[in-house]
Protein backbone atom coordinates (compact mmCIF):
# COMPACT_ATOMS: atom_id res chain seq x y z
CA UNK A 1 0.00 0.00 0.00
CA UNK A 2 3.09 2.61 0.96
CA UNK A 3 4.41 1.62 -2.66
CA UNK A 4 1.49 2.13 -4.12
CA UNK A 5 1.16 5.77 -2.28
CA UNK A 6 4.76 6.86 -3.08
CA UNK A 7 3.64 5.67 -6.74
CA UNK A 8 1.20 7.90 -7.32
CA UNK A 9 2.94 10.61 -5.65
CA UNK A 10 5.74 10.24 -8.13
CA UNK A 11 3.00 10.21 -11.04
CA UNK A 12 2.49 13.48 -13.11
CA UNK A 13 -1.38 13.87 -13.89
CA UNK A 14 -2.68 15.90 -17.26
CA UNK A 15 -5.97 16.59 -18.19
CA UNK A 16 -5.14 16.28 -21.86
CA UNK A 17 -2.90 15.91 -24.31
CA UNK A 18 -2.68 19.75 -25.16
CA UNK A 19 -2.07 20.39 -21.59
CA UNK A 20 1.06 18.21 -21.19
CA UNK A 21 2.76 19.82 -24.96
CA UNK A 22 2.21 23.34 -23.63
CA UNK A 23 3.97 22.44 -20.04
CA UNK A 24 7.12 20.58 -22.16
CA UNK A 25 7.19 23.59 -24.91
CA UNK A 26 6.86 25.97 -21.94
CA UNK A 27 9.62 24.50 -19.86
CA UNK A 28 11.61 24.10 -22.95
CA UNK A 29 11.57 27.81 -24.04
CA UNK A 30 12.63 28.97 -20.09
CA UNK A 31 15.58 26.80 -20.03
CA UNK A 32 16.85 27.91 -23.72
CA UNK A 33 16.17 31.39 -23.17
CA UNK A 34 18.30 30.87 -19.58
CA UNK A 35 21.03 29.37 -21.44
CA UNK A 36 20.97 32.31 -23.92
CA UNK A 37 20.57 34.88 -21.87
CA UNK A 38 23.37 33.74 -18.82
CA UNK A 39 25.47 31.03 -21.15
CA UNK A 40 25.80 28.84 -18.12
CA UNK A 41 26.07 24.98 -19.41
CA UNK A 42 25.71 23.45 -16.16
CA UNK A 43 22.77 25.51 -15.42
CA UNK A 44 21.18 24.46 -18.84
CA UNK A 45 21.84 20.83 -17.82
CA UNK A 46 20.46 21.14 -14.52
CA UNK A 47 17.10 22.04 -16.45
CA UNK A 48 17.56 19.98 -19.21
CA UNK A 49 17.93 16.96 -16.77
CA UNK A 50 14.50 17.88 -14.34
CA UNK A 51 12.56 17.20 -18.09
CA UNK A 52 14.88 14.85 -18.89
CA UNK A 53 13.89 12.54 -15.68
CA UNK A 54 10.21 13.18 -16.48
CA UNK A 55 10.22 10.88 -19.39
CA UNK A 56 11.82 8.04 -17.30
CA UNK A 57 9.05 7.98 -14.55
CA UNK A 58 5.54 7.70 -14.98
CA UNK A 59 2.76 10.33 -15.83
CA UNK A 60 -0.29 10.22 -16.67
CA UNK A 61 -2.69 12.44 -19.82
CA UNK A 62 -5.92 12.16 -19.86
CA UNK A 63 -7.64 10.36 -22.77
CA UNK A 64 -4.37 8.76 -23.53
CA UNK A 65 -3.65 4.77 -23.31
CA UNK A 66 -0.83 3.48 -21.15
CA UNK A 67 0.96 2.49 -24.86
CA UNK A 68 0.29 5.80 -26.51
CA UNK A 69 1.68 7.53 -23.31
CA UNK A 70 5.05 5.74 -24.00
CA UNK A 71 4.82 7.00 -27.60
CA UNK A 72 5.03 10.61 -25.68
CA UNK A 73 7.24 10.13 -23.77
CA UNK A 74 9.44 8.53 -26.03
CA UNK A 75 9.14 11.50 -28.24
CA UNK A 76 9.81 14.19 -25.43
CA UNK A 77 13.12 12.18 -24.86
CA UNK A 78 13.98 13.00 -28.24
CA UNK A 79 13.27 16.51 -28.24
CA UNK A 80 15.51 16.80 -24.68
CA UNK A 81 18.32 14.79 -26.25
CA UNK A 82 18.22 16.97 -29.84
CA UNK A 83 18.89 20.43 -26.96
CA UNK A 84 21.82 18.40 -25.82
CA UNK A 85 23.36 17.37 -28.70
CA UNK A 86 22.63 20.82 -30.81
CA UNK A 87 24.42 22.42 -27.78
CA UNK A 88 27.33 19.58 -28.01
CA UNK A 89 27.51 19.62 -31.60
CA UNK A 90 28.47 23.27 -31.95
CA UNK A 91 32.10 22.47 -30.51
CA UNK A 92 32.06 18.47 -31.44
CA UNK A 93 30.38 18.18 -34.74
CA UNK A 94 30.91 14.64 -34.80
CA UNK A 95 29.34 13.76 -31.23
CA UNK A 96 26.63 10.66 -31.86
CA UNK A 97 23.84 9.43 -29.37
CA UNK A 98 25.08 8.49 -26.56
CA UNK A 99 23.68 4.79 -24.24
CA UNK A 100 21.66 5.58 -21.63
CA UNK A 101 24.56 4.48 -19.32
CA UNK A 102 26.77 7.91 -20.41
CA UNK A 103 23.45 10.24 -19.90
CA UNK A 104 23.36 8.79 -16.67
CA UNK A 105 26.79 9.84 -15.73
CA UNK A 106 26.71 12.78 -16.33
CA UNK A 107 25.10 14.44 -13.50
CA UNK A 108 27.68 12.71 -11.15
CA UNK A 109 30.69 13.49 -13.41
CA UNK A 110 29.98 17.11 -13.54
CA UNK A 111 30.43 17.07 -9.71
CA UNK A 112 33.12 14.86 -9.58
CA UNK A 113 35.35 17.41 -12.12
CA UNK A 114 34.42 20.67 -10.10
CA UNK A 115 37.52 20.38 -8.51
CA UNK A 116 39.37 16.96 -10.22
CA UNK A 117 42.06 17.83 -13.11
CA UNK A 118 41.59 14.38 -14.67
CA UNK A 119 39.54 11.52 -14.79
CA UNK A 120 39.61 8.32 -15.78
CA UNK A 121 36.65 6.48 -17.84
CA UNK A 122 36.82 2.68 -17.87
CA UNK A 123 34.33 0.27 -19.77
CA UNK A 124 34.62 -2.22 -22.91
CA UNK A 125 35.06 -0.96 -26.20
CA UNK A 126 31.93 0.93 -28.32
CA UNK A 127 30.67 1.82 -24.26
CA UNK A 128 30.30 5.68 -24.78
CA UNK A 129 33.45 6.30 -23.00
CA UNK A 130 34.65 9.15 -25.54
CA UNK A 131 30.88 10.34 -25.87
CA UNK A 132 31.41 11.28 -22.19
CA UNK A 133 33.83 12.69 -22.09
CA UNK A 134 32.78 14.66 -25.06
CA UNK A 135 29.23 15.97 -22.95
CA UNK A 136 31.35 16.49 -19.47
CA UNK A 137 33.71 18.77 -21.32
CA UNK A 138 31.15 20.74 -23.10
CA UNK A 139 28.65 20.67 -20.40
CA UNK A 140 31.60 22.01 -17.87
CA UNK A 141 31.70 25.11 -19.74
CA UNK A 142 35.37 24.65 -20.14
CA UNK A 143 37.30 27.03 -22.75
CA UNK A 144 39.00 25.98 -25.39
CA UNK A 145 38.61 22.65 -26.82
CA UNK A 146 38.78 18.87 -26.49
CA UNK A 147 42.13 17.48 -28.24
CA UNK A 148 41.38 13.88 -28.63
CA UNK A 149 44.36 11.59 -29.02
CA UNK A 150 44.83 7.77 -29.42
CA UNK A 151 47.10 6.81 -26.72
CA UNK A 152 49.47 4.55 -28.93
CA UNK A 153 50.28 7.30 -30.82
CA UNK A 154 52.11 9.51 -28.40
CA UNK A 155 56.02 9.27 -28.73
CA UNK A 156 55.67 7.87 -31.90
CA UNK A 157 56.62 10.89 -33.80
CA UNK A 158 59.43 12.37 -32.06
CA UNK A 159 59.14 16.12 -34.09
CA UNK A 160 55.66 15.91 -32.36
CA UNK A 161 55.94 15.64 -28.77
CA UNK A 162 53.37 16.45 -25.92
CA UNK A 163 54.21 19.91 -25.74
CA UNK A 164 53.59 20.57 -29.15
CA UNK A 165 50.17 18.48 -29.31
CA UNK A 166 48.29 19.54 -26.44
CA UNK A 167 46.81 23.37 -26.32
CA UNK A 168 47.33 25.69 -23.87
CA UNK A 169 43.91 25.12 -22.48
CA UNK A 170 40.65 23.04 -22.68
CA UNK A 171 40.55 19.49 -22.53
CA UNK A 172 42.68 16.13 -23.39
CA UNK A 173 41.09 12.73 -24.12
CA UNK A 174 43.86 10.35 -24.19
CA UNK A 175 42.21 6.80 -25.75
CA UNK A 176 43.03 3.75 -24.61
CA UNK A 177 46.23 4.34 -22.47
CA UNK A 178 46.77 0.92 -21.85
CA UNK A 179 48.31 1.18 -25.42
CA UNK A 180 50.97 3.89 -24.56
CA UNK A 181 54.49 2.74 -25.11
CA UNK A 182 57.03 3.38 -21.82
CA UNK A 183 59.02 6.75 -23.88
CA UNK A 184 55.39 7.97 -24.61
CA UNK A 185 54.63 7.44 -20.58
CA UNK A 186 58.10 8.85 -19.73
CA UNK A 187 57.52 12.05 -22.44
CA UNK A 188 53.75 12.53 -20.75
CA UNK A 189 54.37 12.54 -17.54
CA UNK A 190 57.26 15.00 -17.97
CA UNK A 191 54.95 17.24 -19.62
CA UNK A 192 52.62 16.91 -16.87
CA UNK A 193 54.83 17.52 -14.04
CA UNK A 194 56.49 20.75 -16.18
CA UNK A 195 54.50 22.38 -18.58
CA UNK A 196 51.23 21.48 -18.38
CA UNK A 197 50.94 23.20 -14.80
CA UNK A 198 51.41 26.37 -16.44
CA UNK A 199 48.02 25.39 -18.55
CA UNK A 200 44.91 25.33 -18.26
CA UNK A 201 44.16 21.76 -19.20
CA UNK A 202 41.46 19.18 -18.01
CA UNK A 203 42.52 15.23 -18.84
CA UNK A 204 40.50 12.15 -19.30
CA UNK A 205 42.11 8.80 -19.95
CA UNK A 206 40.02 5.84 -20.98
CA UNK A 207 40.76 2.48 -20.90
CA UNK A 208 38.74 -0.93 -22.10
CA UNK A 209 41.05 -2.73 -19.03
CA UNK A 210 40.03 -2.90 -15.61
CA UNK A 211 41.65 0.08 -13.91
CA UNK A 212 43.64 -2.17 -11.12
CA UNK A 213 45.50 -3.90 -14.14
CA UNK A 214 46.80 -1.02 -15.51
CA UNK A 215 49.94 -1.07 -13.22
CA UNK A 216 50.58 -4.74 -12.84
CA UNK A 217 49.17 -5.95 -16.60
CA UNK A 218 50.20 -2.89 -18.66
CA UNK A 219 52.69 -1.79 -17.56
CA UNK A 220 51.27 1.75 -17.06
CA UNK A 221 53.65 3.83 -14.86
CA UNK A 222 51.76 4.30 -11.13
CA UNK A 223 53.09 8.09 -10.93
CA UNK A 224 51.31 8.95 -14.41
CA UNK A 225 48.55 6.67 -13.06
CA UNK A 226 48.06 9.16 -10.38
CA UNK A 227 48.04 12.22 -12.83
CA UNK A 228 45.46 10.95 -14.57
CA UNK A 229 43.11 9.09 -12.70
CA UNK A 230 42.19 11.75 -9.65
CA UNK A 231 38.49 10.82 -10.22
CA UNK A 232 36.75 7.79 -11.86
CA UNK A 233 33.69 6.35 -14.05
CA UNK A 234 32.66 2.85 -14.86
CA UNK A 235 30.67 2.37 -17.69
CA UNK A 236 29.18 -0.79 -17.93
CA UNK A 237 29.04 -3.15 -20.56
CA UNK A 238 26.61 -4.21 -22.99
CA UNK A 239 25.94 -7.57 -21.47
CA UNK A 240 24.56 -6.16 -18.39
CA UNK A 241 22.76 -3.37 -19.85
CA UNK A 242 20.28 -5.53 -22.31
CA UNK A 243 17.32 -3.72 -22.05
CA UNK A 244 19.17 0.19 -23.30
CA UNK A 245 19.20 -1.53 -26.88
CA UNK A 246 16.18 -0.52 -27.82
CA UNK A 247 15.98 3.02 -26.39
CA UNK A 248 19.88 3.29 -28.28
CA UNK A 249 18.19 2.10 -31.28
CA UNK A 250 15.13 4.69 -31.34
CA UNK A 251 17.77 7.58 -30.43
CA UNK A 252 20.13 6.37 -33.33
CA UNK A 253 17.04 6.09 -35.42
CA UNK A 254 15.85 10.05 -34.38
CA UNK A 255 19.27 11.55 -35.02
CA UNK A 256 19.78 9.34 -38.43
CA UNK A 257 16.15 10.77 -40.14
CA UNK A 258 16.77 14.04 -42.73
CA UNK A 259 14.35 16.02 -43.96
CA UNK A 260 13.83 16.68 -47.51
CA UNK A 261 14.73 20.46 -48.74
CA UNK A 262 10.87 21.10 -49.67
CA UNK A 263 9.56 19.71 -46.55
CA UNK A 264 12.03 22.11 -44.23
CA UNK A 265 10.85 25.27 -46.65
CA UNK A 266 7.37 24.46 -45.54
CA UNK A 267 8.61 24.13 -42.09
CA UNK A 268 10.12 27.22 -41.89
CA UNK A 269 6.88 29.22 -42.88
CA UNK A 270 5.32 27.44 -39.95
CA UNK A 271 8.20 28.09 -37.88
CA UNK A 272 8.35 31.54 -38.80
CA UNK A 273 4.75 32.00 -37.71
CA UNK A 274 5.30 30.35 -34.29
CA UNK A 275 8.14 32.75 -34.06
CA UNK A 276 5.98 36.02 -33.93
CA UNK A 277 3.31 34.15 -31.43
CA UNK A 278 5.92 33.28 -29.04
CA UNK A 279 7.62 36.41 -29.33
CA UNK A 280 4.22 38.45 -28.20
CA UNK A 281 4.02 36.22 -25.24
CA UNK A 282 5.36 37.92 -22.22
CA UNK A 283 5.06 35.22 -20.26
CA UNK A 284 8.25 33.78 -20.87
CA UNK A 285 10.91 36.49 -20.73
CA UNK A 286 13.38 36.50 -23.19
CA UNK A 287 16.94 38.09 -23.67
CA UNK A 288 17.27 41.10 -26.32
CA UNK A 289 17.69 40.19 -29.81
CA UNK A 290 16.88 36.64 -29.04
CA UNK A 291 16.09 34.39 -31.88
CA UNK A 292 13.08 32.94 -31.95
CA UNK A 293 12.78 31.55 -35.00
CA UNK A 294 15.64 29.40 -34.16
CA UNK A 295 13.88 28.48 -31.08
CA UNK A 296 10.52 27.68 -32.94
CA UNK A 297 12.40 26.16 -36.35
CA UNK A 298 14.08 23.41 -33.98
CA UNK A 299 10.39 22.48 -32.03
CA UNK A 300 8.67 21.80 -35.37
CA UNK A 301 12.04 20.15 -36.74
CA UNK A 302 11.21 17.76 -33.67
CA UNK A 303 7.85 16.99 -34.48
CA UNK A 304 8.50 16.04 -37.84
CA UNK A 305 11.50 13.69 -37.40
CA UNK A 306 8.89 12.63 -34.59
CA UNK A 307 6.86 11.56 -36.93
CA UNK A 308 9.18 9.80 -39.21
CA UNK A 309 11.45 8.46 -36.84
CA UNK A 310 8.43 6.56 -35.13
CA UNK A 311 7.16 4.97 -38.80
CA UNK A 312 10.76 4.23 -39.64
CA UNK A 313 10.99 2.14 -35.56
CA UNK A 314 7.55 0.47 -37.84
CA UNK A 315 10.04 -1.27 -40.26
CA UNK A 316 12.81 -2.11 -37.47
CA UNK A 317 10.98 -4.79 -35.26
CA UNK A 318 14.02 -6.56 -33.91
CA UNK A 319 16.98 -5.23 -31.92
CA UNK A 320 18.72 -8.46 -31.11
CA UNK A 321 21.63 -8.90 -28.24
CA UNK A 322 24.88 -9.42 -30.47
CA UNK A 323 26.84 -12.88 -29.17
CA UNK A 324 29.75 -10.28 -29.23
CA UNK A 325 29.75 -6.50 -29.59
CA UNK A 326 28.99 -3.17 -28.24
CA UNK A 327 26.70 -0.30 -28.37
CA UNK A 328 28.80 1.51 -31.24
CA UNK A 329 28.04 -1.81 -33.08
CA UNK A 330 24.30 -1.75 -32.36
CA UNK A 331 24.43 2.06 -33.51
CA UNK A 332 26.13 1.06 -36.81
CA UNK A 333 23.72 -1.87 -37.16
CA UNK A 334 20.93 0.84 -37.05
CA UNK A 335 22.23 3.31 -39.28
CA UNK A 336 23.11 0.75 -41.67
CA UNK A 337 19.43 -0.90 -41.50
CA UNK A 338 17.66 2.63 -42.10
CA UNK A 339 19.98 3.64 -45.01
CA UNK A 340 19.25 0.10 -46.98
CA UNK A 341 15.45 0.83 -45.66
CA UNK A 342 12.72 2.76 -47.80
CA UNK A 343 11.08 3.90 -44.54
CA UNK A 344 14.45 5.79 -42.88
CA UNK A 345 14.14 8.21 -45.64
CA UNK A 346 11.92 11.41 -46.04
CA UNK A 347 10.79 11.28 -48.95
CA UNK A 348 7.03 12.38 -49.43
CA UNK A 349 5.42 9.29 -51.74
CA UNK A 350 6.84 7.44 -48.81
CA UNK A 351 5.57 8.65 -46.26
CA UNK A 352 2.21 8.14 -48.17
CA UNK A 353 2.41 4.47 -48.51
CA UNK A 354 0.19 2.32 -47.16
CA UNK A 355 0.21 0.53 -44.11
CA UNK A 356 0.20 -2.92 -45.76
CA UNK A 357 3.83 -1.63 -47.48
CA UNK A 358 5.19 -1.02 -44.58
CA UNK A 359 4.16 -4.07 -42.65
CA UNK A 360 5.37 -5.90 -45.47
CA UNK A 361 8.62 -4.33 -44.98
CA UNK A 362 8.61 -5.04 -41.03
CA UNK A 363 7.83 -8.94 -41.51
CA UNK A 364 10.76 -9.28 -43.80
CA UNK A 365 13.47 -7.24 -42.42
CA UNK A 366 15.99 -8.76 -39.36
CA UNK A 367 18.98 -7.29 -38.44
CA UNK A 368 22.16 -9.80 -37.57
CA UNK A 369 21.57 -11.45 -34.47
CA UNK A 370 24.93 -12.32 -33.97
CA UNK A 371 28.25 -10.52 -34.45
CA UNK A 372 31.76 -11.89 -34.34
CA UNK A 373 34.53 -9.39 -33.37
CA UNK A 374 35.90 -9.64 -37.47
CA UNK A 375 32.37 -8.98 -38.41
CA UNK A 376 32.23 -5.82 -36.30
CA UNK A 377 35.47 -4.83 -37.32
CA UNK A 378 34.89 -5.55 -40.88
CA UNK A 379 31.32 -3.05 -40.80
CA UNK A 380 33.24 -0.34 -38.92
CA UNK A 381 36.07 0.02 -41.46
CA UNK A 382 33.49 -0.02 -44.17
CA UNK A 383 31.48 2.83 -42.68
CA UNK A 384 35.10 4.75 -42.18
CA UNK A 385 35.97 3.76 -45.85
CA UNK A 386 32.82 5.03 -47.52
CA UNK A 387 32.67 8.21 -45.05
CA UNK A 388 36.03 9.02 -45.96
CA UNK A 389 35.72 7.86 -49.76
CA UNK A 390 38.54 5.56 -49.54
CA UNK A 391 41.36 7.59 -48.25
CA UNK A 392 43.24 5.50 -46.13
CA UNK A 393 45.43 8.66 -44.57
CA UNK A 394 42.00 9.64 -43.04
CA UNK A 395 40.89 6.46 -42.05
CA UNK A 396 43.76 5.68 -40.33
CA UNK A 397 43.53 9.50 -38.18
CA UNK A 398 40.04 8.35 -36.86
CA UNK A 399 41.12 4.55 -35.61
CA UNK A 400 43.99 6.01 -34.17
CA UNK A 401 46.46 3.94 -36.32
CA UNK A 402 49.55 4.35 -38.96
CA UNK A 403 48.29 4.26 -42.32
CA UNK A 404 50.82 0.93 -42.84
CA UNK A 405 48.82 -1.06 -39.77
CA UNK A 406 45.45 0.02 -41.26
CA UNK A 407 46.45 -1.31 -44.96
CA UNK A 408 47.44 -4.59 -43.84
CA UNK A 409 44.69 -4.72 -41.08
CA UNK A 410 42.07 -4.60 -44.55
CA UNK A 411 43.91 -6.92 -46.37
CA UNK A 412 43.57 -9.07 -43.70
CA UNK A 413 40.02 -8.53 -43.06
CA UNK A 414 39.44 -8.74 -47.05
CA UNK A 415 38.49 -5.57 -47.35
CA UNK A 416 39.49 -3.35 -50.37
CA UNK A 417 40.06 -0.03 -49.77
CA UNK A 418 38.06 1.19 -52.40
CA UNK A 419 34.55 3.10 -51.06
CA UNK A 420 32.92 1.85 -54.02
CA UNK A 421 31.92 -1.76 -53.51
CA UNK A 422 31.45 -1.35 -49.78
CA UNK A 423 27.91 -3.13 -49.54
CA UNK A 424 27.12 -5.08 -46.75
CA UNK A 425 27.09 -8.85 -48.04
CA UNK A 426 24.05 -10.45 -46.18
CA UNK A 427 24.49 -12.81 -43.10
CA UNK A 428 22.93 -15.45 -41.41
CA UNK A 429 20.16 -15.36 -38.85
CA UNK A 430 20.76 -17.47 -35.70
CA UNK A 431 18.91 -17.34 -32.18
CA UNK A 432 19.23 -14.82 -29.66
CA UNK A 433 17.80 -12.30 -27.40
CA UNK A 434 15.26 -10.13 -29.14
CA UNK A 435 13.85 -6.44 -27.98
CA UNK A 436 11.09 -5.96 -29.98
CA UNK A 437 10.49 -2.11 -30.98
CA UNK A 438 6.77 -2.32 -30.81
CA UNK A 439 4.05 -4.92 -29.51
CA UNK A 440 5.05 -8.74 -31.12
CA UNK A 441 2.25 -9.72 -33.28
CA UNK A 442 0.54 -13.02 -31.53
CA UNK A 443 1.79 -16.09 -32.65
CA UNK A 444 5.37 -14.16 -34.02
Amino acid sequence: MAAARLSQKLCMRFHDPERFEKYCIAKRRTYLRQLAGRPNPRGFFDLWRGEFELTSRRFQIGGVSESETSEVARGLRWLLLSDLYAFARRSIPDLPPAPQTVLENLTGGLHQIRRARSMLITGEDGAGKEQLACLLHTLSGRPGALVRIHAGELGRNPKASAKQLLPERGSVFLRDIEDMAPDAQEELLTFLNGEARRRDLLFFASTQARSWDLASVHGIRRELLIRVSQTEIRLPGIATREKDLLRLAEDVTYDTVRLEGRRVADLRLEADSLATEWQSDRGIPAPQDYDFVSESLSYVLWREKTSIASRALTALPLIAVPAEGSFRAIARVVRGFLEESPSGSADQDRHNQPAESVEKRATGARIPTSWTRREVLQAYYKALLLEEDGDLDRVAARAGQKTAEIAQELSDLKILPNPEPMTETPRKKSPSLGISSHPAKPGS
